[in-house]
């Protein structure tokens, strides 16, 4: 009696070790820069440096076997677009950064939100600048951050050059003038004249006479403020002659005045 009770034990024991050594699914560990694998149609990435059995897709389900879960379901695909502009002439620091990012594989109606930081980071401590403008030539970097809920996708855009110029900039003439001293129009202001100091600025009434003749005219200490000898021109139109000491062509046009 006993012998047959031990038998039947032993037959149980062999067919259960058998079972258990049929292995269903095999083994996958990713390495330490993560990885990714298919469900289907659909694309998973996992995290970094743990184990993943096998990941499958069931209908409208996806399910992972083993300790992880996946981290993102599809492919993001965030990009990030560049516009630069350059410095447009000497001394200017009219440069500027203007991203625009997009995300693919996601559905239309999920609108994610973005952060930027930007290297320096002085440039916008509130990381929420999509574009910077008034920057001086040099080197800049940003990474974007784009979530959506609990999820989120990195790009890291370097290396954004914005080169100086050599080009002179082009004078900017406000023909103007209201010398009534509330700091608005005071002044025949000519832009960028400050690159040319070789340059000569001359004043003329309709009839030809010479009012002001300024050289290294610099909207400062040597500008026209509408007074010959101290004391304000009438009203009306006036001619200037720009010569830029350069050897170009003088450059001429008219001021309109109005003395209140």
């Amino acid at each position: 009696m006993k012998k047959k009770i031990f038998s039947i034990m032993l037959v149980c024991l062999s067919w259960s070790f058998i079972s258990l050594a049929q292995p269903t699914i095999s083994n996958k560990v990713i390495n330490s820069a993560g990885g990714e694998g298919t469900a289907g149609t659909t694309t998973i990435y996992y995290n970094i440096g743990e184990t993943v059995i096998n990941t499958i897709n069931s209908s409208s389900n996806t399910i992972t076997q083993g300790f992880l879960q996946p981290d993102v379901l599809g492919n993001f695909g965030l990009s990030v677009s560049t516009l630069i502009n350059h410095i447009s002439c000497v001394g200017k620091t009219d440069g500027a950064i203007v991203l625009t990012p997009t995300i693919s594989g996601i559905s239309s109606a999920i609108t994610p939100s973005y952060q930027y930081f930007w290297t320096p980071t002085s440039l916008c401590p509130a990381n929420d600048c999509q574009s910077l403008n008034n920057l001086n030539a040099g080197v800049y970097s940003v990474t974007v951050i784009a979530t959506f809920g609990t999820k989120s996708d990195t790009v890291e855009v370097n290396n954004i050059t914005i080169n100086d110029s050599t080009e002179p900039c082009l004078l900017e003439i406000f023909n103007g003038v209201t010398p009534n001293g509330d700091n608005k129009n005071d002044f025949f202001f000519i832009g960028n004249i400050d690159q040319y100091p070789k340059n000569n600025v001359k004043i003329f009434t309709r009839w030809g006479q010479l009012i002001s003749n300024l050289d290294g005219y610099d909207n400062v200490t040597k500008r026209w403020d509408g007074n010959i000898n101290g004391q304000v021109v009438a009203s009306g139109t006036y001619f200037y002659v720009i010569d830029l000491g350069n050897g170009s062509k003088p450059i001429k046009g008219w001021i309109e005045l109005l003395n209140k």
